[in-house]
């Protein structure tokens, strides 16, 4: 199974992991001046590795609340606004996307040389972020859509 893992931001986090054999096949950040790309960036990810799903980190918890956030409101309003508009496109290119609010205290921050060791790959921490997001999919919570299968 292919996933997608999207940890948006100012730098945006792209992970592409083989969750089935815990294998990270590509990382990459994208940064403000390439956003205009991000689209092309999203579309070439999926279709070039065949992703079938995605996780895509949102800055808020199911119930409307926000995690304690370090920086500007405007800064939240900007991270969650760029979440819902990476799941809806990855939507409309017919991947099913789990919206992953942030896990308090479990977080998903794994220190760079443990990262690198357990996958043999290096890349910023927001393409780790989201590599581990990806890693995250579980096979229960998919959604099969018509003319896909999973496995």
């Amino acid at each position: 199974m292919i996933v997608l893992g999207v940890d948006p931001g100012y730098q945006t986090g792209l992970a592409i992991v083989d969750v089935r054999e815990e294998r990270v096949l590509r990382l990459m950040t994208v940064g403000p001046d390439e956003r205009v790309a991000l689209n092309d960036i999203l579309t070439e990810m999926v279709t070039g590795y065949g992703a079938q799903v995605a996780v895509v980190q949102v800055p808020m918890f199911p119930s409307g609340k926000t995690p304690r956030w370090n920086r500007s409101p405007v800064s939240l309003a900007k991270n969650a606004q760029l979440a819902g508009r990476i799941a809806g496109f990855l939507e409309g290119l017919g991947l099913d996307v789990r919206r992953e609010p942030p896990k308090p205290r479990r977080g998903m921050k794994m220190p760079r040389a443990l990262f690198v060791r357990a996958f043999g790959c290096d890349g910023s921490e927001h393409a780790r972020d989201a590599a581990i997001l990806a890693l995250s999919w579980n096979d229960t919570t998919a959604r099969v859509l018509p003319g896909a299968s999973i496995g």
